[in-house]
This record gives structure tokens, C-alpha cells and sequence, in this order.
């Protein structure tokens, strides 16, 4: 009886060891990921940047769309350009929200199309490019600076579709920009008051000392 249970135990041991290996080596499929790069850029007011929409861990894509919103007091999107992935189809823009598009390989950005306070988005897609599996960039955007600030460049109404249009489920991860004015040829941040404040306490401390130096003296002149 004991030999029996014994054998019993040493079968549970070796299923549960067993299971726990097969967990730990079944990897989960990535899901895709939409989102902008570089993540982060810094520029100076006046200047035009690219940036890209990103598509990671894919497969089976023959189409995507996103809506991608920043600060219209900050930033202007000039207009959209084609990738290695949707450089064999074009890239379409809605002029407006009756169905009108408009179709080029590098459309302009309607800055007039705003979803909150002071902040405009543009609405781009493209279809029917080759099937793409993997990673890479799927849309290139321009921006022009036109003011000292910061912007969240944030994708929403994302959407990525397979072969058969079947939605593909994804995550997104929004981006950000920051921009510096010029003040006598020099890149001066927005925050101006945070980088003087180590010499307004300094100034303010010898003012105290040469105060209480003073008063000293006199103090011992009295004497």
C-alpha cells in the first residue's frame, strides 16, 4: 500500500513539474503595436521635422488608419509621406466628413480639423498595399514648429485590418514634442524662471551677507 502511494505521489510530482515547464516555455504572441518615432524630439521654432507612425509585431496587415492629434498653437503638419510598406498604394486624407478624399502620394494636412481646444489632428490611411508581416513604418508626417511649447502627439481611432478586413487588435503609445524658442541666437527653453532661480537665491544671499556685515560693523563700532 505504502509502495502504491508512493507511486501515486511520484506521478503528481512529475505532472505538476511537467506543467510548470510547459508554462514557462509557451511564449506569447506580441501584440501589434502602433506607435510614433522618435518618441520624444526636441526642436527649435521654425524648424520641420519628420515623424513616423510605427507598426511592431504584425502580421498579415493590408491596411491601416489612425488619427494622430497635437497642439495646433505649437505645431503645423504639413504633410503625409509614403513608407517602404505603403509606397506601392496611395495614402488618402478626408477632406471632410461626407466621404470626399483626397488621394496622392504626399497629401497635405488639413490643419483645420480640430477635436479640442487649440489642438488639430490628421486623419490618414492607406489600403490594399502589399500584405506587410513584421515591423517598420507605415506613415512619415512633417511638421513645422510655428511657437515655443509642448505637444502630445497622440494616436486615437486607430484601426489595422488583415487581408480579409478583419480587424487586427493592437495597442498604441502616443509621442511628444518639445519646442524652444530663440531669443539673440540662442535656444532659450520655455521655462526661463527655473534656470535663473540658482542665481536669484545666489544674489539673494550675498545681499543678506553684506547686510549682516554691515550691520555688524556698525554694531561694533557702537562698542
Amino acid at each position: 500500500m505504502k509502495a502504491v502511494s508512493g507511486i501515486i505521489v511520484l506521478l503528481l510530482v512529475i505532472a505538476v513539474l511537467t506543467l510548470a515547464f510547459n508554462i514557462q516555455t509557451v511564449e506569447s504572441e506580441p501584440v501589434p503595436l502602433l506607435s510614433l518615432e522618435p518618441n520624444e524630439y526636441t526642436v527649435q521654432v521654425g524648424d520641420s521635422f519628420n515623424v513616423s507612425i510605427n507598426i511592431w509585431n504584425v502580421t498579415d496587415m493590408l491596411g491601416c488608419e489612425a488619427k494622430l492629434g497635437y497642439n495646433l498653437s505649437v505645431l503645423h503638419a504639413m504633410r503625409v509621406y509614403p513608407t517602404d510598406i505603403t509606397d506601392d498604394t496611395d495614402i488618402w486624407l478626408p477632406v471632410n466628413t461626407t466621404g470626399n478624399f483626397n488621394f496622392d502620394k504626399h497629401p497635405v494636412i488639413n490643419n483645420t480639423r480640430t477635436y479640442a481646444p487649440d489642438h488639430a489632428y490628421a486623419w490618414i490611411a492607406a489600403v490594399d498595399f502589399t500584405i506587410f508581416n513584421g515591423s517598420g513604418a507605415v506613415f512619415r508626417i512633417e511638421f513645422t514648429a510655428i511657437g515655443a511649447g509642448n505637444s502630445s502627439l497622440h494616436l486615437w481611432d486607430t484601426e489595422v485590418a488583415d487581408h480579409l478586413a478583419d480587424p487586427i487588435v493592437h495597442d498604441t503609445l502616443d509621442g511628444s514634442t518639445n519646442i524652444f524658442g530663440v531669443v539673440g541666437g540662442f535656444w532659450i527653453p520655455v521655462d526661463k524662471f527655473s534656470l535663473l532661480v540658482p542665481y536669484i537665491i545666489s544674489a539673494i544671499t550675498m545681499i543678506l551677507a553684506v547686510s549682516i556685515s554691515v550691520a555688524y560693523i556698525k554694531y561694533r563700532k557702537k562698542q
